[in-house]
């Protein structure tokens, strides 16, 4: 493994639905992979960040600690979004913690309401990844929105200043993955801004992870019945999508 490589969106058994693993078992992956730092960014909550700090020091890899917030709908976006946050030190861990609250606090249960308009004020020390197919940026790639798209990168930029965004590109061998990053990367050139780059930029890994596919049990027997194939949870191969993402580690400091 390349000796800079860092994943930064990972998702734990926290992420119901959508993770798989406990924070131990991505830090013993990330372990034998060599990695040097991990970051933690399950869904709107810091539900196994404590665990997940403290198995990462006992393992000497640096812990980041982060999260993929729901951002509510608004008249430039017309349903949810994602937007992944990364706490580079105390004052952005403080200012992650009130994003979080506030959200859990204006939503009902499951259901955030979180604005971008309540991020004023709130975004030093916090670093922002365009995140996944549901973040702003590249839901209008996909929909061929490129102005939008651009002008949402932009107002992320001004939010949270030109070094603390970041073009996510991901690589999960989907069909459309290489196209979307390759639309991604040119967003990033235009405004400009770094890109966290595919692992197949650096080192050829896929060949390197267990595949580990998540048996159907946190979803119960009726509900599995009920749901039509459109309706039914994806599953994702945790364990695969382990390192996917790239940036330097000395990119991302924290303070003991």
């Amino acid at each position: 493994m390349h000796e800079r490589y860092v994943e930064l969106h990972a998702h734990s058994c926290f992420s119901l639905l959508d993770g798989a693993v406990t924070p131990e078992v991505l830090l013993d992956q990330a372990q034998a992979l060599g990695l040097q730092a991990l970051a933690l960014t399950d869904h709107d909550g810091l539900y196994g960040a404590v665990r997940f700090y403290l198995a990462a020091r006992q393992r000497g890899i640096l812990p980041i600690i982060g999260a993929e917030l729901t951002i509510a709908a608004d008249s430039s976006f017309p349903m949810s979004s994602h937007l992944v946050l990364l706490a580079e030190d105390r004052r952005g861990y403080r200012n992650l913690c009130w994003l979080i609250s506030r959200g859990q606090l204006a939503g009902q249960k499951g259901h955030p309401q979180l604005s971008l308009a309540q991020f004023a004020g709130r975004t030093a020390g916090l670093i922002a990844l365009t995140a996944c197919p549901r973040g702003r940026v590249t839901a209008h790639l996909r929909a061929r929105a490129t102005d939008q798209a651009l002008a949402t990168l932009q107002a992320l930029k001004e939010l949270f200043g030109p070094q603390s965004v970041y073009v996510e590109l991901q690589q999960h061998l989907h069909p459309d993955d290489a196209a979307l990053a390759a639309a991604l990367a040119d967003l990033a050139r235009r405004l400009p801004l770094d890109e966290l780059r595919r692992s197949e930029h650096r080192e050829n890994i896929a060949q390197r992870l267990p595949v580990h596919r998540p048996d159907e049990s946190h979803t119960t027997p009726s509900r599995q019945n009920n749901l039509n194939p459109t309706q039914r949870p994806v599953h994702r191969r945790q364990i695969e999508y382990l390192a996917r993402r790239s940036i330097r580690c000395d990119s991302h400091r924290h303070e003991d």
